[in-house]
Order: structure tokens, then C-alpha cells, then sequence
């Protein structure tokens, strides 16, 4: 319940902000995630490698180990590219100025920021069920907010991240 209620909030958070931003900001924000998903997805197994050569160790099975690198890899590096994107984008107010409607440029702003949220969520979902925490596990398996975000995405689904979180070159190699 606890885990739902965090979700919707989220999401209406990002419609209110979309339509305060505008769509151009908003676009700009889209491109910039997508740009830092692809690196993330290029880097993440680098930095999981360096990290569990590190760090390693955390829990006794190999597997368990290198898939939980794997995933605070991808977390951290969408999280650096998050910052980055920001930046860019406070710093390009002044190209974000556009002589239209108000309500449009708003109403579409608020739609471009329900996808990415979204988007965001369900990533974030898909990753985190390896975390082995029994009160967060509980959460996400009770929350129906969460179970259908994982499990009724369209274009994509939670399958997809997980086989990309489990079958690593790391991974199959620990198998």
C-alpha cells in the first residue's frame, strides 16, 4: 500500500511539474534521459566489474553478488547522467521560450513528464526486485500499482530489464 501511494504521488507529481515546465523544457528532459539510458546501458557492466573488484563480497553467492553490482551500477549511472541533464537544462532556459498557448505548451509538458516518470518507475521497479530487503520485497508484491507497472508496460516489459540485470557476461560466467 505504502509502495502505491509512493507511486501515484510520483506520477502526479511529474504532471503538475511537466505542465509547469512547458513542453520544449520537457522534450529537451526526454532526449537527455534517453541519451543517458543508452550510456548507462553501454557502462553499466565497466563500472560493475570495477565495483565488485572493489567492493565485492557483500553476500556469499557469487550470482546474488554480481547482480546486485550490476543493478547499483545502472542506478548510479543514470543517476550521474540525471544531474547532467539537469544542468543542461536550467542552463537553456533562454531556447526554451516559445510564442504559443499557454494551456497546450502546458497540458503537453505535463504528458511528456507522466511518460518519463513513468518510464523512471518502471525501471526502477524492474531493478529493484533483486533487492534482497524482505520489507521492500513485501511492499512491491502487495502494491497492484507496482505489479501492473511491472507486468503490463507495453513496448517493453519487466522481462527485458531482467534479462538484461541477470544475463551478463559476469553472470554467466558465476552459472
Amino acid at each position: 500500500m505504502l509502495l502505491s501511494i509512493i507511486i501515484v504521488l510520483i506520477l502526479l507529481s511529474a504532471i503538475f511539474r511537466g505542465y509547469r515546465r512547458g513542453f520544449i523544457l520537457e522534450l529537451l528532459y526526454t532526449i537527455g534521459y534517453i541519451a543517458v539510458f543508452i550510456f548507462a546501458r553501454f557502462y553499466t557492466t565497466p563500472l560493475s566489474t570495477f565495483l565488485t573488484n572493489s567492493f565485492g563480497g557483500w553476500t556469499k553467492d557469487a550470482l546474488e553478488n554480481l547482480t546486485i553490482m550490476h543493478s547499483l551500477s545502472f542506478i548510479i549511472l543514470m543517476s550521474f547522467g540525471w544531474i547532467i541533464i539537469r544542468a543542461i537544462g536550467r542552463a537553456s532556459k533562454m531556447i526554451t521560450w516559445l510564442p504559443v498557448i499557454k494551456q497546450v505548451n502546458g497540458l503537453a509538458g505535463g504528458a511528456v513528464a507522466f511518460i518519463i516518470s513513468y518510464a523512471v518507475v518502471f525501471i526502477i521497479l524492474s531493478v529493484s526486485q533483486f533487492i534482497p530487503n524482505n520489507f521492500y520485497q513485501s511492499q512491491l508484491s502487495e502494491s497492484p500499482i507496482a505489479q501492473g507497472i511491472i507486468s503490463k508496460t507495453p513496448g517493453i516489459s519487466s522481462q527485458i530489464l531482467n534479462d538484461y540485470v541477470l544475463h551478463t557476461n559476469q553472470t554467466k560466467k558465476a552459472l
